[in-house]
């Protein structure tokens, strides 16, 4: 209806939604700068805020659904929200903080590392976009790599040899994806301090893990030996084995391994376990 009709019915015009007003919505810098990462009194009360709005479920655990909608509808960050391998890294970084904690879920103990995880991840994810500027394709290409440079210098990051970067990054792949880049530009310090302790941490538990598995296999080998029974080898028989496998080793430093699997003071006899354990599971080997 017309403008002067409209009133005669009882009708008024009708108009279309507004959008939302993007300059009134907070960029990251300011997102970031607001977020309760500190160690204080004050930054302790803003984040139990924070988490009882994200928190939409169960007060004793944040979900990663409600991670995100509390990254869109809480802290508005549309640049962060939709930066979804830094939200699902951070969370799985953030998680692993209480090793007797759920596996699936995150609890306030872990709140604050989950902040800190964010903030330093999306730092990274904005580099990685920068660098992914000729194609926007989510990835980054030998030439995008390789033009990275001046960009990296001037984050106090220095590589020598690109095109060796490229062919650790890539792998089997053609290209570079966002997380082998994030694996490792957090240990080139680009996402902070503590992110740098958290990758730290999580190669050392890593490495942990691969020796417990080394010294598993080794140890079942030693013990299906012929010259090994119930766990135990003689000691001249261990002695000519690791000479074998250790031959720029002299007769000196052969005894100080043998010690280690000793079960009696002459030292005749070797413990297969307790020698495996002193060469692998030993922090000063």
């Amino acid at each position: 209806f017309g403008s002067s009709l409209g009133p005669l019915f009882g009708l008024r015009r009708c108009r279309a939604p507004a959008a939302p007003c993007l300059a009134l919505m907070p960029n990251w810098e300011t997102v970031k700068a607001s977020l309760p990462i500190g160690k204080t009194d004050e930054d302790k009360k803003k984040r139990k805020d924070l988490w009882l709005k994200f928190n939409v479920t169960n007060p004793k655990s944040l979900d990663l659904f409600e991670l995100d909608a509390g990254i869109k509808d809480v802290l508005e960050c549309e640049e962060l929200f939709l930066a979804k391998p830094v939200i699902q890294r951070a969370y799985t970084y953030a998680r692993e903080v209480n090793p007797t904690g759920p596996p699936d879920k995150l609890e306030f103990c872990e709140f604050r590392l989950l902040l800190v995880y964010l903030a330093g991840l999306f730092e990274v994810h904005r580099v990685f976009s920068q660098l992914d500027s000729s194609s926007r394709d989510n990835v980054l290409s030998k030439e995008e790599l390789m033009g990275a440079g001046e960009k990296l210098s001037s984050l106090g990051i220095t590589v020598e040899d690109f095109e060796a970067l490229f062919q650790q990054l890539k792998g089997t792949n053609e290209t570079v994806e966002f997380n082998d880049f994030a694996d490792w530009a957090t240990r080139q310090g680009m996402g902070g301090q503590e992110l740098l302790e958290a990758e730290m941490a999580n190669d050392a538990k890593a490495a942990a893990k691969a020796d417990e598995e080394l010294a598993g296999k080794l140890k079942e080998t030693l013990k299906g030996w012929h010259r090994c029974e119930g766990g135990m080898v003689a000691a001249d028989d261990m002695r000519e084995l690791l000479a074998k496998f250790l031959p720029d080793m002299d007769a000196t430093a052969l005894g100080r391994l043998l010690e280690g699997g000793a079960v009696a003071e002459d030292g005749k006899q070797v413990s297969v376990d307790a020698l495996i354990d002193s060469i692998v599971l030993s922090p000063y080997m």
